[in-house]
């Protein structure tokens, strides 16, 4: 079964997995335990604190068994559906009610993943054990919170067995390099200089790493597709796809079509550049997408083409984080070296 998902898909699998972990706690219980009602921490609301509901405990379940939301995250029911939404790095939540009434946790859509991390599930701890399940999420209908096998039957034994990023569009997020320009390293400040990548820990005026420009496999030819073209008050000029993600003057991860005229991009400088024009233009060519050649988790700010890009290598690693700890609960404890 093939469970890759795109990022409006895997936005929709975080949400179906919030409401039915939260529709087995509330509606076909009688009531949940008060011990599973618990303070989130502080929110923007004000004085008002954050209200989470603990679908499971990690000590009474400690494989995930029958349960939505991941072991790795205590079974905090909010903390999962926010944190697999948005990006690590934005301000505190802001808590809302949802339809029925129960606390729901939000941030503003400028600090959402461009590749949100969505649930996979299998009729065992472990993929390599059980089956996999997918649910059937049927947009503007009522939440199906069954999990089906390939054959289309449900299974009444279900996991959490991993998180997976949604899988990049190379027809939203990329960047688009003049022909002109050389792919050698020259300066780190001239717009036509390879990427770089800022060195864990990185100021704007210190060491940076290596990173590279490639072309996914499905854009090894050159393509009609749809850029944003940002035009700065410097005179300079932008060539992205929709949700390639940028840093605003604030230091903020944006993605290039939530981004508006009057806003600033900050430049290898340090300075604060105006956008005075955005333009949806039709481009035919190739499109890269940049990516840092180290693995560690400071490798997520990339310098190309004379601005500071986002990359997705945070969001990998943060899945991979996630599902080694889902890895060592499915591991039974009697084969653990003691």
């Amino acid at each position: 079964m093939d469970d890759s998902l795109s990022p409006a898909e895997a936005r929709r699998r975080i949400a179906w997995a919030r409401t039915c972990a939260l529709d087995a706690m509330f509606f076909q219980a009688s009531t949940p335990s008060p011990a599973q009602i618990v303070d989130g921490g502080p929110s923007r609301n004000g004085n008002e604190r954050l209200i989470e509901y603990l679908e499971d405990w990690p000590s009474l379940n400690p494989t995930g068994f029958r349960t939505f939301t991941s072991v790795a995250l205590g079974y905090a029911v909010n903390l999962a559906f926010i944190d697999r939404l948005y990006t690590a790095a934005s301000p505190l939540p802001i808590q809302l009610r949802d339809e029925d009434g129960l606390a729901l946790w939000t941030k503003e859509d400028h600090y959402k993943r461009t590749r949100p991390m969505y649930p996979i599930f299998g009729t065992q701890p472990s993929t390599s054990s059980g089956l996999p399940l997918q649910p059937r999420i049927h947009v503007g209908q009522g939440a199906d919170c069954h999990l089906y096998r390939a054959n289309g039957s449900t299974s009444a034994t279900f996991y959490v067995n991993a998180y997976c990023t949604a899988t990049p569009d190379t027809s939203t997020q990329g960047l688009v390099i003049p022909r002109e320009s050389t792919p050698l390293p020259t300066t780190q400040r001239e717009a036509t200089s390879a990427p770089t990548v800022l060195a864990p820990g990185a100021t704007l005026h210190v060491e940076t790493g290596d990173a590279e420009a490639f072309l996914p496999p499905s854009a090894l030819r050159d393509d009609a597709l749809v850029v944003h073209e940002i035009r700065t008050a410097s005179g300079r000029r932008l060539q992205v796809t929709s949700e390639q993600p940028i840093v605003q003057g604030q230091g903020r991860l944006v993605d290039a079509q939530d981004l508006d005229v009057g806003d600033t991009l900050l430049t290898l400088d340090g300075d604060e550049d105006t956008i005075v024009s955005i333009e949806v233009v039709p481009h035919q060519g190739l499109v890269h997408t940049v990516k840092p050649t180290r693995r560690d988790r400071g490798s997520s700010i990339v310098a190309a083409q004379g601005w500071f890009l986002g990359t997705a290598g945070q969001q990998d690693e943060d899945a991979s984080y996630i599902n080694r700890v889902l890895m060592s609960r499915s591991i039974p404890a009697e084969v653990l070296p003691q």
